[in-house]
């Protein structure tokens, strides 16, 4: 709903372009599928809402619905931080993680999670990742989050023998506290590829002597 008076909306279902419609907008026919409509708002002086409200959802052979469950929270089932300065050691039983930018001694973190197996029918919307920061340098930094290519242990992963990560990375600012992460195209891709290898966390920018 928009709070503004006189606003009006505007619909789209899949690919069809925004048309002007009311509550409730009613479709029928629909293919056996999933499917997304779209919902956005435009006020009485014609500005036009650039984040449109997003539904999906599936139709099921014969008109099923599908029970997607609840959003699951997961904890991390490995972790380790590896070391440009240290290529061979491995830092998979420290009690902390560490991310950090400089010269030779970058310092990057892998951590992985034992995904859900995800139910027929139904799509994953939104997913976030949350670390916590008990401490950081004043300088404020870019941190990256990128999807890891294979697999690693937390007690043999090293610099040297770390997997590749692939973009694009997703990205948070530094600081105390609860670092977030949107990783839903990173997960998505995980389901899609069958690889759940986990996150790589580094700075955006190393070589910098900025810890």
């Amino acid at each position: 709903l928009s709070p503004e008076t006189g606003s009006t909306f505007q619909c789209k279902l899949d690919l069809a372009a925004f048309a002007a419609c009311t509550s409730p907008a009613t479709y029928s026919n629909l293919t056996v599928a999933q499917h997304t409509m779209q919902i956005r708002a435009i006020d009485a002086a014609g500005n036009i809402d650039g984040s449109p409200a997003n539904y999906p959802w599936t139709v099921q052979p014969g008109g099923t619905p599908v029970d997607c469950g609840p959003a699951q929270t997961l904890s991390a089932d490995a972790d380790a931080w590896i070391d440009s300065g240290s290529t061979s050691t491995n830092k998979g039983d420290d009690s902390v993680l560490k991310v950090m930018s400089k010269s030779g001694n970058n310092v990057r973190t892998l951590v992985h999670f034992d995904l859900q197996n995800m139910p027929a029918g139904c799509q994953l919307d939104t997913a976030k990742l949350r670390m916590y920061a008990g401490s950081s340098s004043s300088s404020q930094r870019t941190l990256e989050a990128l999807r890891l290519d294979g697999s690693w242990t937390e007690g043999g992963v090293t610099w040297a023998n770390a997997p590749q990560a692939s973009g694009p990375a997703v990205t948070t600012i530094s600081g105390n506290g609860y670092r977030e992460w949107a990783v839903v195209t990173l997960v998505q891709a995980m389901y899609s590829t069958g690889q759940e290898n986990g996150f790589l966390i580094k700075d955006a920018t190393e070589n910098q002597d900025a810890e």
